[in-house]
């Protein structure tokens, strides 16, 4: 055996040493050949013992397994990087309309676009007192458009600095638009590039329907090589509230028109609804609508559950007021009904409830009437309805009754339903 194993270390490399148990935690010199490997293996041990009580807190908490997925994984195959290219088209007064001038009810106001700015704000604002100090009043702070407004103490102060910068190289301070201008930023794809007088000559009169084209330039890679990835900016009429539509012919060319932060087009489906059992956006949406399907069933059945005692109570109340009402007119029938004779009760044992339902009633003498008919001329039945369901309670509780009244129950039931049958033919 001794043999098999020191052949088996020559033949992966190992030095034939047999571990103990205190030397398989040891790494170090472990492939070492000879003695120096063990010696390395017994000096590792020690350094490291494999009792978890005996190492620090840092060592036991440390995951001995790196996270599954630190981020989100790379792209198969990554799209290019591109910038912004040179201006193809620019209104003349587009820089007024897209720097950010938020609305405010301080007078005298002048904004700074601090969008592309490398400094903090509050950097900002003491390099601004540097320069105007107390001509300022006060100032405001947009973070959702990036936008910093300062309040001058008079008129003529914010006249004076209105549209000029802050020293040589500092922003621009700009007063609001006299009327905001409604932006909408499109990204086109597909754009035929090689024809830009083409572009320029047609992209406005197919843009002007939804709104003026006020620029455009295409995107390009580093070494400034165009794609067919252009942005274009158009103000929208207005009162318009409709977008272009998510395809154009430009140059005989087809386009497709994005909108940042919408999806309108499918690539996958090459269409603007998802069809393609393939397409994951569909995949979504079925899904979404699936468990959309489910919540409402499960809604649905909670509350039919929270309103069957609401219903079960109300019908015990009816039960218990339909026997009130029999055992009333059981008592009156008793007092007034004194040329009856007196029966032998017909017990639960001797005949069930389908039994007195399907009984033939004994026939009274012509202009007689019954026990149940005098019960029900009461105010408080005076309808044919309500004289059924008191009948109908009688028989259902039969031996809690009189067996006149119960024969007089089963006469009126019989009579109510043929009368039935007959109106439906």
């Amino acid at each position: 055996m001794e043999s098999v194993r020191t052949g088996a270390a020559k033949l992966f490399g190992g030095s034939g040493y047999k571990r103990t148990r205190s030397d398989s935690s040891s790494t170090v010199g472990g492939s070492t050949a000879g003695g120096a490997g063990s010696s390395g293996a017994r000096t590792s041990s020690t350094a490291e013992p494999l009792n978890a009580q005996s190492r620090s807190f840092a060592q036991a908490a440390a995951p001995s397994v790196p996270a599954k997925r630190s981020g989100p994984s790379a792209p198969a195959f990554p799209r290019p990087s591109l910038r912004r290219g040179p201006v193809a088209f620019q209104h003349d007064d587009y820089a007024s309309m897209e720097r950010p001038a938020p609305a405010t009810a301080a007078p005298n106001t002048l904004f700074m676009d601090i969008r592309q700015a490398t400094i903090t704000p509050e950097a900002i604002l003491a390099a601004a007192f540097a320069v105007l100090g107390k001509l300022v009043l006060g100032f405001q702070f947009f973070a959702a458009q990036k936008a910093i407004g300062l309040t001058f103490v008079n008129a003529e102060a914010a006249t004076h600095y209105r549209n000029k910068t802050l020293g040589e190289d500092g922003p621009l301070l700009y007063p609001a638009p006299p009327k905001p201008a409604d932006l909408i930023r499109l990204t086109l794809q597909g754009v035929p590039y090689w024809n830009k007088d083409g572009i320029l000559a047609t992209l406005p009169a197919l843009l002007a329907p939804f709104g003026e084209l006020v620029f455009l330039a295409p995107m390009v890679t580093a070494d400034g090589w165009l794609s067919d990835q252009w942005h274009a900016t158009i103000v929208r009429k207005e009162g318009a509230t409709d977008l272009p539509p998510d395809t154009i012919q430009l140059c005989g060319v087809p386009v497709i028109v994005d909108v940042p932060g919408q999806r309108r087009f499918c690539r996958h489906c090459s269409s603007s609804t998802h069809y393609k059992t393939t397409c994951r956006q569909w995949q979504r949406q079925r899904s979404r609508q699936a468990q959309a399907d489910r919540d409402k069933a499960h809604h649905d059945a909670v509350l039919q559950q929270q309103l069957q005692p609401a219903n079960n109570s109300a019908n015990d109340t009816t039960t218990t007021g339909n026997n009130s009402t029999s055992t009333d007119s059981n008592s009156s029938n008793n007092s007034t009904d004194t040329t009856t004779t007196a029966r032998k009760p017909v017990l639960q044992q001797q005949q069930t409830t389908e039994e007195l339902y399907t009984e033939q009633s004994h026939q009274l003498p012509h202009g007689q009437r019954s026990a149940f008919e005098d019960a029900m001329d009461t105010d408080r039945q005076p309808d044919r309805e309500s004289q059924l369901r008191v009948a109908q309670a009688i028989l259902a509780n039969a031996s809690n009754h009189d067996p006149a009244q119960v024969a007089a129950a089963n006469a009126f039931v019989t009579s109510a339903l043929a009368e039935a049958g007959g109106a439906n033919q």
